[in-house]
């Protein structure tokens, strides 16, 4: 039964951290490249206020002086984009390849997050741009559809209609950098064998990428607003890291039949 080996890859990942607890690394490595992020964005956008006296003088408004600002706002949007995707994407192939080595019994070390970084760093990068590109260009398509859809069922039945459509998409394309660490495949021919590893495994992605989402969002307010303030982080990436190591099983189990 497809629901008993969902329970068998939930049993063997938990072994798994429990075993290799160098798995949860990455979760710092996340907190340090946030903060990083965020302190960049925060800086630049206190000095480009302080560099433009127009905009402390509210006269953001004007046309003018907003199109003679627009080029710089572009160009930082885009830097601060670029920042963010090779930061996570070194993360993404970094941690993956720890995770591997755990599932293949051997102790995960910083060796295996730097060497999945030089060995796939470009290939995730790639594969992202193309997604996102698809994204940019399905976007008014898709934010007419979600407005028609909020004004019929509500705001609330749309907001958990939203969260089982971004669960329904990651079945299909929340696997592709997995697969793409663990076989070296090009992007694109890892986006092909994950798209068609949700389709035949639809009904077990869709239960663990769902319980993922709601166990995570549960677990960082669970305990009180303080400890989803000040531990939120922490306890959002272990769930996380623990579900993605189930997801890595369920490709492992099956990948011979894709």
């Amino acid at each position: 039964m497809w629901f008993d080996e969902i329970m068998d890859d939930c049993k063997q990942a938990l072994i798994t951290a429990n075993k290799y607890k160098s798995v949860f690394v990455p979760i710092f490595l996340k907190l340090a490249l946030s903060i990083a992020i965020f302190a960049f964005i925060f800086i630049t956008f206190i000095a480009g206020i302080f560099r433009n006296e127009y905009i402390l003088d509210y006269s953001f408004a004007d046309y003018y002086t907003f199109m003679e600002i627009l080029p710089t706002i572009i160009t930082y949007g885009i830097l601060i984009y670029l920042m963010v995707l090779v930061s996570f994407s070194i993360l993404d192939v970094g941690s993956i390849n720890m995770f591997k080595s755990a599932l293949n019994e051997q102790k995960p070390k910083f060796k295996d997050f730097t060497e999945g970084i030089k060995k796939y760093l470009f290939k995730v990068i790639l594969g992202k741009l193309f997604i996102h590109l698809l994204i940019i260009i399905t976007l008014p398509l898709t934010a007419l559809l979600y407005l028609l859809y909020a004004l019929v069922a509500g705001t609330l039945t749309a907001g958990w209609g939203m969260l089982f459509l971004s669960v329904f998409i990651s079945v299909y394309l929340g696997t592709w950098v997995i697969i793409l660490v663990v076989e070296g495949y090009s992007p694109f021919k890892a986006i092909r064998k994950s798209i068609k590893l949700g389709r035949k495994y639809f009904k077990s992605l869709f239960i663990i990428l769902l319980a993922s989402t709601l166990v995570s969002s549960f677990s960082t307010v669970v305990f009180g607003v303080l400890a989803a303030v000040l531990a939120g982080w922490f306890i959002a990436g272990v769930v996380a890291t623990y579900f993605k190591l189930v997801v890595m099983l369920v490709y492992y189990r099956n990948k011979e039949d894709l």
